[in-house]
Order: C-alpha cells, then structure tokens, then sequence
C-alpha cells in the first residue's frame, strides 16, 4: 500500500517568540542625521549631530570650585553642543544651593526666557534659555547627583539663532541618565513633566498648564508660541516634545530586575 504523504510539521512558535524578545530595540527614536553617544561610566547619554570630542581636565566650575571636569563638544549649522560633567566627590557641596548658584553665574550676563524645573530619569535639576550680550542663545540643562555636576549648553550663534532653536532644544532634551548596564537611572526612564506636567513646566493654568498645552497643539518642538500667564500676562515660550513611557523599563537600579529605587510615581 501507498504510505500516506507527509506534511511537514509547523515551526514551533515559542523559539520564534524568543528571538522577537531578544531583538535589540532602540531606546529613544533619533532624527535623521542624529547619533546617540552613551558613557555609563559617566552615568549619561545623549544625542549629537556629529561625533564629539572629548577632553578631560580640570576647570573651575561657574560658581568657581575647581574639580575634574570631563568636557564633549561638538559644532553644526551655526550652533556650539558641550557637556561638560564636573566629579564634586571631594567637594563639600549643597546639591541645591549648587544649582542655584551656577544658573546665577550662568544667567548674570544675559537675558532669561526660560528658567523652569526638569526633571530626567527622577534626578531634579534646572533648564534654562538664556540671551547672551555677544548676541548668542544659551539653552542649558543643569543637573547635580551622585557627586557630579551635569552642564549641557547648546550654544545658537549669531545671526538670528532663534532660528535654531529645535537643535538646541533637541540636544537639551536628549539628555538621559544611566546606570552602568545602559538602562534608565533611578528607577525611571525619559523626562519627567512636560507641558502641565511635574518638572519640566508649572501645573494650572500658566504657561506650562492648559495654557501651554493649548498653544502648542500642532506645533512642532522649537516652534515659538505666546501664552498666558496666570496674572494676566503675555509670556513667549517654546514648544518642547517631551516622551515619558507609562512604565519604566526593567534592568535600571530601581526597574523590574534591578536594585530598588525611589516609589514611582
């Protein structure tokens, strides 16, 4: 008799299961021309549109403590990116009197148009929009912890360098903290706040509440708006687009497999 045909039997699916889970997944989404650089030894990541150099030395910080500074910079389309992360581990510091004291010395030479709370990855610091006397826009990120100053500054150019306002603020805000596995750090990932959210922008109805909210809907990040402010003012501001995931991602201190962190949120 005829054997009865064979039908191949169909590929298990839970090795194919396995091999989507451990495919790689980028962290953040990057703008074309945009490369993430990440220094867990230095507990930071960020984006670029060019490759940095990098320089170690020792400098006094702007309130004047000489320490250890690692410096990156960078240059494109008229616009100067530096982070420069400052070792405060043999200073007698105050996280927030330190904090206060640098945007004072960073602010006392120009003009502020912006200067709100952040927060990224549950670390609390400062961003500020500065208008220099040379003609330059300063917009500068601000963070202390783990004995380490953190000093983002996107320095746009003369002429017009509010016309570059997006790149400055998109340096700005890809700035993220890491722990040494590359994953979020404190327990969280991304920026806190947002327009009316914790952090980046007050609540209610000022410019980082409805108000905020309202003026830029359909806007894009780096887009000029007026807003609002509770007293009856009129305030210019930036439109920002700030990502915070509905729940961290494991493998960072404080995350799902990690050591524990601050309660969430």
């Amino acid at each position: 008799m005829p054997r009865p045909a064979l039908h191949p039997r169909p590929a298990p699916l839970i090795p194919l299961l396995l091999a989507a889970v451990l495919l790689p997944v980028p962290l953040r989404a990057q703008t074309p021309g945009w490369q993430e650089y990440s220094y867990p030894d230095q507990g930071v990541a960020f984006q670029l549109p060019a490759a940095p150099r990098v320089e170690d030395g020792t400098e006094a910080t702007p309130t004047g403590v000489r320490a250890p500074v690692k410096t990156w910079r960078a240059e494109g389309e008229g616009i100067v990116y530096t982070l420069q992360v400052f070792d405060l581990s043999k200073a007698q510091v105050n996280a927030d009197t330190l904090l206060a004291d640098t945007e004072k010395a960073l602010t006392g030479a120009g003009r502020v148009d912006v200067a709100v709370n952040s927060r990224i990855n549950r670390q609390f610091g400062r961003e500020l929009t500065i208008n220099a006397a040379d003609g330059s826009r300063l917009t500068v990120a601000l963070f202390y912890f783990n004995q380490r100053l953190y000093q983002l500054v996107a320095k746009a150019l003369p002429p017009d360098p509010a016309d570059r306002s997006a790149q400055a603020i998109h340096f700005q805000q890809s700035l993220q903290f890491v722990g040494l596995n590359g994953q979020g750090f404190g327990g969280g990932f991304g920026r806190g706040g947002g327009f009316g959210g914790r952090g980046r922008f007050g609540p209610g109805g000022g410019p980082g509440g409805a108000a905020g909210q309202a003026a830029c809907t359909g806007k894009a990040a780096g887009d000029k708006v007026t807003v609002q402010t509770p007293d009856g003012q009129t305030a210019q501001a930036t439109c920002v687009l700030v990502a915070r995931p509905d729940r961290p991602p494991g493998g960072g201190p404080g995350g799902p497999g990690g050591p524990g962190g601050p309660p969430r949120d």
